[in-house]
């Protein structure tokens, strides 16, 4: 019977190392996966930050004019959508006169089908840049 009892203790001991085992390696799958999820959010992030920075560079389309309401769709890396657009916005205080407000925005969902929005407000003013002055 002592024999019996002893090898009862070594396959619960198996049993639970096994158990432990699993639980372990589930907690690592999840952990990991996780981390990928945020990492994705964070490069989509970075991707629509560029996207509209690379708008407000450009300044609004044409020759100056603020399209109101101009939007476009792109792809992520990730194979999402990110929509664009374009808003005039109202004019502050001491602007220069000529210039127009606007307002680029993107929006996309995040890997937990979240939907996120980013904006960025911005001056465009049509007169040349300052030259600085030489002596006569």
């Amino acid at each position: 019977m002592k024999r019996s009892h002893k090898s009862g203790h070594a396959l619960l001991g198996v049993l639970v190392a096994s158990l432990l085992t699993a639980l372990g390696a589930s907690t690592g799958v999840q952990a990991t996966s996780m981390a990928l999820l945020q990492e994705r959010a964070q490069r989509q992030r970075w991707e629509a930050l560029q996207h509209l920075i690379s708008m407000v560079e450009s300044g609004p389309s044409g020759a100056g004019s603020v399209d109101v309401n101009q939007t476009s769709v792109h792809t992520l890396s990730d194979g999402s959508t990110l929509s664009l657009w374009v808003q005039s916005a109202s004019p502050s205080m001491g602007d220069p006169v000529g210039g127009k407000h606007f307002k680029v925005c993107a929006r996309w969902s995040d890997p937990w089908g979240v939907q996120q929005v980013l904006t960025l407000r911005s001056f465009w003013h049509l007169s040349p840049r300052l030259q600085p002055t030489r002596p006569s």
